[in-house]
């Protein structure tokens, strides 16, 4: 690492990949729809096993729907469900279940495709139905598992893959990971979502360090998907590899526009590499977007005092002058004066400095420099003997005193 705190930066990069990583998983399997019941059970999927009084019960269930009054349909089941125990026609509970997830009543909606099942586990529909429900209530190991079932059952490969998000979920990272991993390594043509998905479990897992050379591998299948390249900036930065982080996120901004976290860690990468004026850059643009956002004012002053130009540093700290803390703002106006030698108004705001903050050492001893370029050797020594209270610049305090002190006995013996 260079100059640049290696905590700060990991810092930012794990907000703001959280940031942009926590709508991965859920977006495979929020965006599933329960599916419709009535077309369905014209299907003989468990053998013609119907009781008779459910027909006349699901159509005027379906009647009552068509009226939108769901309240009277729910009602018309439960009773019915009460008053005869020892009907288990698996469509009174699939469309019971259908009902109560309308109501977002997810409990009883579970219970019920759970009941349904209970008397016919052979439709697809079914488990995935009970997979969503599940998904919705937190129970991913219900999910999971339901979600599987529907793939063994003919449901399509989507649903087994929601099955292993949802095995994720439920702690299992190792196994989900790999499993997905086969699917991936499989069929040539998946969605990004997945690799996305492959990608934040394998970070869970017990073996991320693994992750990142199927994607290498992989690049040929997914290089024009900007998904592709930021999955593998976020395992470069999982292996602090952060050349190949920063060289992944500029192929992402030439596929799409990076958003404002990614900006942003765009520019923290730059500065850890010791590249201050291009991360300056980013900066500049993001401060347009998010004008108070005092920590980007912070990083822009350093990006210009490590690129050695502190004339744009002083034009940077004005505008950050609203967003600091006053002490803050002083100091930092005192530094860049005496680094352009311009030690009268360093002194001045060092000066201010120490009546917002008597016990800032650095401040002392950088005040007794500015005095020692002015002549003003009575305050120097002021501030020096403040500055030997504090450990860290003691020594270097004692050294300017000794200093004067043979300077004005030399000056009296002359």
């Amino acid at each position: 690492m260079t100059r640049y705190s290696h905590w700060r930066l990991k810092k930012s990069l794990a907000k703001n990949f959280q940031r942009s990583t926590r709508q991965i998983i859920p977006l495979l399997v929020a965006g599933l729809l329960l599916v419709p019941s009535t077309m369905l059970f014209a299907q003989d999927d468990c053998g013609g096993r119907h009781h008779p009084r459910v027909n006349h019960l699901l159509h005027k269930t379906q009647q009552l729907l068509a009226a939108q009054n769901i309240e009277a349909a729910v009602t018309l089941l439960e009773r019915f469900t009460a008053n005869h125990p020892n009907v288990t026609d698996y469509r009174l509970y699939a469309r019971l279940a259908e009902l109560y997830t309308q109501q977002k009543k997810r409990e009883p909606a579970r219970d019920a495709y759970q009941h349904a099942l209970q008397d016919c586990d052979k439709p697809a529909w079914l488990w995935q139905n009970l997979g969503a429900v599940c998904w919705n209530l937190h129970d991913y190991r219900c999910a999971s598992q339901a979600f599987l079932n529907a793939h063994e059952r003919g449901a399509n490969l989507q649903c087994y893959v929601d099955g292993l998000v949802a095995q994720s979920y439920a702690g299992q990272h190792d196994t989900a990971a790999q499993k997905l991993f086969q699917v991936l390594n499989d069929h040539t043509d998946v969605p990004i979502d997945w690799l996305e998905a492959y990608v934040q479990i394998s970070l869970q897992s017990q073996h991320k360090k693994q992750a990142l050379q199927p994607l290498i591998d992989w690049e040929s299948r997914f290089q024009h998907e900007p998904g592709y390249w930021r999955c593998r900036t976020y395992l470069h930065l999982e292996d602090r590899d952060y050349p190949n982080a920063i060289s992944c996120l500029r192929i992402t901004a030439t596929l799409t526009s990076l958003t404002r976290e990614e900006q942003a860690t765009l520019a923290d990468l730059l500065l850890s590499a010791d590249l201050p004026e291009q991360a300056a850059r980013h900066y500049r643009e993001l401060l347009k977007a998010v004008p108070d956002k005092r920590q980007w004012h912070e990083q822009l002053i350093l990006c210009y005092r490590l690129a050695q130009q502190p004339q744009q540093a002083l034009i940077a700290l004005d505008q950050a002058k609203a967003y600091l803390a006053p002490a803050d703002w002083h100091r930092g106006k005192g530094e860049l004066y005496y680094q352009l030698g311009n030690y009268e108004q360093a002194f001045h705001h060092l000066d201010r400095v120490l009546q917002l903050q008597p016990d800032d050492g650095s401040a002392c001893l950088l005040k007794s420099y500015c005095a020692l370029q002015l002549n003003r050797y009575q305050a120097a020594r002021s501030c020096l003997n403040k500055a030997l209270h504090f450990k860290k610049y003691r020594q270097e305090a004692r050294s300017l005193l000794q200093w004067l002190n043979q300077t004005a006995a030399t000056n009296a013996n002359g």
